[in-house]
């Protein structure tokens, strides 16, 4: 496999622009939820856990995107330290 720097950059740039577009959504639902007689029991129970599961899924995101940068910084760092 060929090493497809330019493809990686175009994969790192969409995963950087759907992160912009999340964020772009923020603070959409709290005035929804505060319009009088918005939901029954049964729908707040369904938007709660959506709203946990997502929040989980970002968790998750969050931390592998960390691990990602952390490692990416090590690829090569013993080559580059004994070249010097």
């Amino acid at each position: 496999m060929q090493h497809d720097l330019k493809r990686l950059e175009e994969k790192a740039d969409r995963l950087d622009a759907s992160i912009v577009i999340i964020v772009g959504l923020g603070g959409k639902i709290p005035p929804i939820i505060h319009r009088p007689g918005w939901t029954t029991i049964a729908e707040f129970a369904l938007v709660e856990n959506t709203l946990d599961a997502l929040q989980s899924q970002v968790d998750a995101v969050y931390d592998q995107y960390r691990k990602l940068i952390a490692a990416a910084e090590l690829v090569g760092a013993e080559q580059l330290s004994a070249s010097r």
